[in-house]
């Protein structure tokens, strides 16, 4: 008997073990514009103008291309990313996640999309009392060659 689950043969059965099809080359020759994994929650801290922080959670995409010599690629590698860059989320900090990318998953071109809730306080124009107001944002950043972030 066979155990596929780790690949192994299992005590008393003369059966040889499966090959990794993973590793074998692709000959399909056919590359993807985006894998990667979506609606990941992550816990982000966020700068507003006055660089002051606020913690929220992002709703994360997580996207790179798969050239054509690859039959696929690790998922839990964007998450490893994700958790690597930090929870911090800016401007600034999205090239180096996305350079991440690019590097761990062996591509030339990665995407984040990320969501979230940010809230600010806001006076009302008649009364003036002011109270919290959530507005939904997010960044949009890719590298493909020059890196573009979108807010």
């Amino acid at each position: 008997m066979l155990d596929t689950r780790m690949n192994m043969e299992l005590p008393g059965d003369n059966a040889t073990t499966l090959p990794d099809i993973q590793k074998t080359p692709d000959q399909r020759n056919i590359a993807i514009d985006k894998v990667g994994v979506r609606k990941v929650k992550f816990p982000i801290v966020v700068l507003d103008r006055a660089n002051e922080r606020q913690h929220t959670i992002g709703d994360f995409t997580l996207t790179v291309d798969l050239p054509s010599e690859f039959k696929g690629t690790h998922m839990s590698r964007f998450l490893e990313v994700l958790n690597d860059t930090g929870k911090e989320i800016s401007v600034q900090a999205l090239p180096t996640m996305l350079n991440r990318m690019r590097e761990r998953l062996k591509a030339e071109k990665a995407h984040v999309v990320v969501e979230f809730p940010f809230f600010m306080e806001k006076k009302a124009p008649v009364t003036g009392k002011s109270g919290m107001m959530q507005f939904d944002c997010g960044f949009d950043a890719q590298i493909n060659g020059s890196i573009d972030v979108t807010l």
